[in-house]
């Protein structure tokens, strides 16, 4: 069979194969190993006229893997001599690239082992029945069954390859989590007095379907801004974290006090500036949860008073609106970006600029007050790509947002802003989950070489897409989902606040 031709299945599927060929034995296995990595609880291993199946428990995982995907196998069926039986399988390229990712397992990992000793090694408690033994067999042709002096000599190499990975990486073997585990994953950034804690209810809360939590928005906000954003423009920009709206919102101070609802709500979020001038600052990003919904609104230029060109400052005349031939220009301005498109979040507007309004206050007592309103600082609705209907990534649609501002950024800063529905695919959105999951299992890795301590693998969670391709259960609806995303951005239309 070509490879090209091969489309995996289950392998317990057999109404295509002829009465007298079936076969099914199911046999209680103690563990698994591709060397170095061990799995014990599993579930028992199935043989069937087509080949393997293999399901794990902790982690959970399904492996289904055809004869003709297997070398070679050598096979010790246990006895008096040899209490536990094994089969080695030698599998080939393609289906150890299958099994590895199945499992969770890093491909660049070095563990000291060299390529051809990397067999699927199944071990059996016991020895395997006349029967079983007869239908493994049957099922691989290339099959040398070896010896009890032979058998131990496998397990005791795997004693050795366990000590030479031991031994290379300086730190205990790799420990496979579960999702069920309550484990603390990482800190980023590992100094600093910014540091988030991703726990594993953090992790877990990317599997797809699921509605990703503050945590890894701020996580990833502050990842964007250490990593990705270009340190100019990182000097010139302040992300808030995704608390700092909600506690705007909340009243603080005695309920008789001389302040206003707006100055009682800046008392609440004025020690978070303390060591920054967001008037210093062009760009500053507030991550808004409101009504069950992420959306993200980007304060522009609040250092400056009105328009002015972009390559010289040089004051605009006129309101800012005009003909795109004009010089590309910047003003203050807050532009809210929303996955759901319209514009319900009008207050956010008005709650930020009175915001802005005592902030500037508190930070340049001496300065002539500046009152931050519809005319000074307008707002903008920007038409976005938009989120699907009953779609559950509303906050990975905010991180995308926040990324593509910088990794392509808007050029004139003149209302009405450019239409931005072709920004990014909704395979972009898709993807996230799965990058910000690598992301977290590469800086583990990291952590884990500089202080040289065990390091520990993410479980298996369920995601939409697999090396950033869609995986196969969510292909079918893929073009349904595009095809309604651009009939919802086609009928919201972009508005000015105010």
């Amino acid at each position: 069979m070509k490879d090209e031709d091969f489309v995996r299945g289950d392998v317990m599927d057999l109404k295509d194969v002829m009465d007298d060929a079936k076969f099914c034995t199911r046999l209680d296995c103690r563990c698994v190993r591709l060397i170095p990595y061990r799995f014990d609880q599993i579930e028992p291993i199935t043989f069937t006229s087509k080949g393997i199946r293999i399901d794990g428990l902790v982690p959970k995982f399904t492996l289904n893997i055809y004869k003709h995907e297997v070398i070679n196998v050598m096979a010790n069926f246990g006895g008096t001599d040899q209490p536990q039986a094994l089969l080695a399988l030698n599998l080939r390229q393609t289906c150890e690239e299958y099994v590895m990712t199945q499992l969770g397992l890093p491909k660049d990992q070095q563990t000291g082992v060299h390529p051809q000793t990397r067999r699927l090694v199944l071990q059996f408690a016991g020895s395997i029945t006349l029967t079983a033994r007869e239908h493994i067999k049957t099922l691989f042709s290339r099959l040398d069954e070896i010896s009890a002096e032979a058998a131990a000599e496998i397990f005791r190499r795997i004693v050795n390859y366990d000590s030479k990975a031991w031994d290379k990486a300086i730190q205990p073997m790799p420990r496979q989590l579960h999702a069920s585990e309550q484990e603390d994953l990482l800190i980023y950034p590992p100094s600093g007095t910014s540091r988030i804690l991703i726990h594993m209810s953090d992790f877990v809360c990317l599997t797809n379907g699921h509605y990703i939590n503050d945590i890894i928005i701020d996580f990833y906000l502050l990842w964007l801004n250490k990593t990705q954003i270009p340190v100019d423009v990182r000097e010139r920009t302040h992300i808030f974290n995704s608390f700092f709206y909600k506690r705007l919102t909340t009243l603080m101070g005695p309920v008789n006090s001389r302040l206003t609802a707006a100055q009682k709500r800046h008392a609440g979020v004025q020690k978070w500036t303390k060591a920054v001038d967001i008037f210093d600052k062009d760009f500053i990003i507030v991550p808004i949860h409101e009504q069950m919904h992420w959306l993200v609104a980007i304060i522009c230029f609040p250092n400056l008073r009105g328009p002015v060109t972009c390559d010289t400052d040089q004051p605009q005349i006129g309101s800012g609106d005009g003909p795109k031939q004009l010089p590309a220009m910047k003003q203050p301005l807050i532009l809210l970006f929303d996955s759901l498109g319209g514009d319900l979040h009008r207050n956010i507007m008005s709650t930020l600029r009175n915001y802005l309004t005592c902030e500037y206050k508190k930070k340049k007592p001496y300065a002539q007050a500046r009152i931050f309103d519809e005319d000074n600082m307008p707002g903008y609705f920007v038409r976005v790509p938009l989120m699907p209907p009953k779609d559950t990534n509303d906050g990975l649609f905010l991180l995308q947002y926040v990324e593509q501002f910088f990794a392509v950024p808007i050029e004139d800063y003149r209302l009405p802003i450019e239409d931005l529905t072709n920004w990014f695919d909704l395979l972009t959105v898709n993807k996230k989950r799965e990058d910000i999951a690598n992301l977290i299992q590469q800086l583990m890795d990291e952590e884990a070489s500089t202080q040289q301590c065990q390091r520990l693998i993410l479980p298996v969670i369920e995601l939409p897409t697999l090396n950033g391709q869609l995986v196969s259960s969510n292909t079918t609806n893929a073009a349904d989902i595009v095809e309604r995303r651009d009939t919802s951005s086609s009928s919201k239309i972009p508005k000015i606040e105010g």
